[in-house]
């Protein structure tokens, strides 16, 4: 299994490399920054170790993530999130036999869904903020 300080830091570079990435393209307070959006996030699967998703506190370029450890599946939230904010949801699978997968979607429609299989492996679901179209 891999270490949970390992899992931080994965969790930590890819959350700044998404804010990074805003802070890049010169996203900021405009009129999209002040307008909201519903997503909604399910976990599934078999021996889920730890759930972590952008529930819409913090900022956009700075989101602070909450953190569900040995969360009873199946697992859905629906959140409100701002403007860029991205919908981020990642799931860790919790043994060698297991299996986590975490899904986003938008008014109905999945916008990404992913599976992690084996001890302490992570699926990644994030997408581009829906009111950036």
């Amino acid at each position: 299994m891999k270490s949970p300080v390992r899992i931080r830091t994965t969790l930590c570079a890819f959350a700044l490399a998404l804010g990074g990435g805003l802070a890049l393209t010169g996203c900021g307070e405009d009129g999209v920054s002040k307008k909201s959006y519903e997503v909604t996030y399910e976990v599934s699967g078999k021996d889920v170790a730890s759930i972590v998703f952008n529930e819409g506190k913090g900022s956009i370029s700075d989101p602070d993530m909450s953190t569900e450890d040995r969360p009873k599946v199946p697992w859905t939230r629906t959140v409100t999130l701002k403007g860029l904010g991205a919908p981020t949801l990642t799931v860790t699978s919790g043994s060698a036999d297991g299996d986590a997968t975490c899904k986003i979607s938008y008014k109905g429609k999945v916008l990404q869904e992913k599976t992690a299989k084996g001890a302490g492996e992570l699926a990644q679901c994030s997408v581009v903020s829906p009111m950036a179209d």
